[in-house]
């Protein structure tokens, strides 16, 4: 976790807005002025006459070529992205499988339509263009991004440039001063990864939600897990702190926000009541059985002070009654709650693997247990690390309940945990 180094960071707010467009979101008009005259005549030429043989061969049919289907296309063709599902990135092996599914989901959004995202990072290579594209081809694309992150990648500012010149201000990116919603003059960050879509091709309000920090570096080094959700409940809820977000101050006397439904929960943080019994974690932890047949695996990036410990507490206790708990310890899980994991019985597993520069960047939990009418399955998925520290910031996890999707978690846990090239005292390889 990136703790932020410009704790003043100026805020772009929607009425104190850039109208410059930046050029990198701009046609790429001014390429060809620097060409030959026979480049030029080239590629004039060339483009003609492939259209040319295409409408030919395909007697004036349009191709199957997915790059030529609009998005107007795709969505009468019933591209749908799942109803619930996890995104998960692999580093080694499909390392830009979160960012491409983003950019999948921007693009099958219809003119009109709204993306609302918030998050800490900006910096993919694969989203940004997707971002602009959208916002020029009519989507109402609007982004609260963490001020202290703003110079450490281009792509934050200049889609700033872009969106900010939009008069009908509904389209903007602001950036925030400390985190979103929390009381002024506490250390803290807006560590949301939240992406919403009022629609994505023919499905309806899909929200993405996780721990996947949008930038190249992430997708090269940290295992990641987000939400696929076509929750019409899921969505609302989100846009309630999304709009407290958007004003950058502090939304009351306690910001944290909790949310339930059928089959799923939520809670948003920051929280300016950090103990036990108001926890939220403790809550999920205090629903579960803490007996034998019960199963717990958690993945989890940080945990450490007497949050970490308070945690730790409970999963250890759980493990003495019988339960069966398996934790993947993260670059930044401290000692203390380590050791009293492991003193309880508890599984540990490396979470960092320097033969290859990756990490567990996951913040995640899954249970199964026995209940009336049959045994239950809950799995939780967001960006709150376990500590005090982050209690001060902007920070959202969503809850499912579910087989469907607790089998898709255990596969990218079992990943973490067939791994043996571990050694946590080189744990120094990331810088987010």
């Amino acid at each position: 976790m990136h703790f932020p180094r410009n704790a003043c960071a100026v805020r772009v707010t929607a009425r104190a807005r850039s109208r410059r467009i930046h050029p990198a979101a701009k046609p790429s008009e001014n390429v060809i002025a620097t060409e030959s005259p026979r480049t030029l005549l080239v590629a004039v030429l060339v483009p003609l006459v492939v259209a040319a043989a295409a409408l030919h061969a395909s007697g004036a049919q349009r191709g199957s070529d997915s790059a030529a289907v609009t998005v107007e296309e795709r969505a009468a063709a019933g591209f749908s992205p799942p109803r619930r599902a996890i995104l998960a990135s692999d580093p080694r092996h499909r390392p830009h499988a979160i960012a491409g599914a983003l950019a999948r989901y921007v693009d099958a959004v219809p003119a009109g339509e709204y993306i609302k995202v918030e998050t800490y990072f900006l910096g993919s290579r694969i989203t940004y263009p997707a971002l602009v594209r959208a916002f020029q081809r009519g989507v109402h694309v609007q982004v609260v991004l963490n001020g202290s992150t703003r110079h450490r990648y281009p792509q934050g500012p200049r889609l700033a440039d872009v969106l900010n010149a939009d008069r009908s201000d509904r389209s903007w990116l602001v950036f925030t001063d400390l985190s979103a919603r929390g009381p002024e003059g506490v250390t803290s960050i807006d560590h949301n990864k939240v992406w919403r879509f009022s629609q994505v091709g023919d499905r309806r309000w899909v929200t993405v939600v996780g721990s996947y920090n949008n930038t190249d570096y992430s997708d090269t080094h940290a295992f990641s897990m987000m939400w696929s959700l076509a929750l019409r409940p899921v969505y609302d809820a989100l846009e309630q702190t999304f709009q407290e977000s958007r004003l950058d101050r502090p939304a009351g006397p306690n910001p944290m926000r909790e949310f339930r439904g059928a089959g799923w929960s939520a809670y948003v943080l920051p929280s300016t009541i950090q103990s036990p019994d108001q926890d939220p974690v403790m809550k999920a932890l205090r629903s579960i059985p803490a007996r034998a047949g019960t199963v717990v695996r958690i993945a989890m990036f940080t945990m450490w002070d007497s949050r970490g410990e308070w945690i730790a507490d409970r999963l250890a206790a759980m493990a003495r009654q019988g339960a069966r708990v398996t934790f993947v310890a993260g670059p930044l899980v401290g000692r203390l709650p380590q050791d009293a994991l492991r003193r309880a019985g508890v599984r540990i597993e490396g979470g960092c693997w320097p033969s290859d520069g990756t990490y567990v960047h996951d913040k995640a939990m899954s249970a199964s247990y026995d209940a009336p009418g049959g045994r239950r399955f809950w799995t939780w998925i967001g960006s709150d690390n376990w500590t005090t520290h982050t209690m001060n910031s902007d920070q959202t996890v969503v809850g499912i309940e579910g087989r469907d999707v607790h089998r898709q978690y255990l596969r990218h846990f079992g990943v973490l945990t067939d791994r043996t090239d571990v050694d946590p005292d080189r744990c120094d390889l990331f810088d987010e």
